[in-house]
């Protein structure tokens, strides 16, 4: 499993750990100040890409190998970009992100190239998962003025109300 582990020697500052799933042989994979989180593993498993930052403005996407070797920062801008997501196919990763005024869903390919803006409603667009054949993308959004569920086509077309209520639905997650 990975996860975020805050640091008692620094304040406000979190890295991103892996353990086995009982819990033993804990290793901190990334050694950084500020806040690591929100690990997503690669589908081959050989990669965890996360959100990492000193505060609003400064959080971006990298990844790193699980054996801590190879860190690489994959957005570098003046957005707050968060949520990892990896496509089935290890070939692209949706996040949410501001950086075009407010915050919607975008994908890049896996080396941070080709940063592509899928949604562009002025409502909060977050959470993005892929479907397991890798062809839709939900995401969470706030459009009606209270969360729901959206899915859309990995490229952004087709976008369509999933599910609502009238206490919110947000974390969509594939089978």
């Amino acid at each position: 499993m990975a996860f975020s582990r805050f640091r008692t020697d620094l304040q406000d500052s979190a890295n991103i750990w892996i353990a086995e799933t009982s819990g033993a042989n804990p290793r901190m994979l990334t050694h950084e100040v500020g806040v690591q989180q929100q690990p997503a593993w690669s589908p081959d498993g050989r990669w965890l890409a996360y959100s990492g930052g000193h505060g609003y403005q400064t959080y971006e996407i990298y990844v790193v190998s699980v054996d801590g070797e190879a860190p690489r920062q994959l957005t570098k801008n003046q957005a707050h970009e968060f949520l990892p997501a990896w496509s089935p196919d290890g070939q692209q990763i949706a996040f949410s992100s501001d950086r075009s005024g407010n915050y919607d869903i975008w994908v890049m390919n896996a080396d941070g190239s080709a940063p592509r803006q899928l949604t562009t409603d002025p409502a909060l667009d977050t959470r993005p998962t892929w479907s397991p054949d890798g062809h839709s993308i939900a995401f969470a959004t706030n459009r009606s003025g209270r969360l729901e569920l959206w899915v859309m086509q990995a490229d952004g077309a087709g976008q369509q109300l999933l599910e609502t209520s009238d206490e919110g639905a947000c974390d969509p997650a594939w089978r």
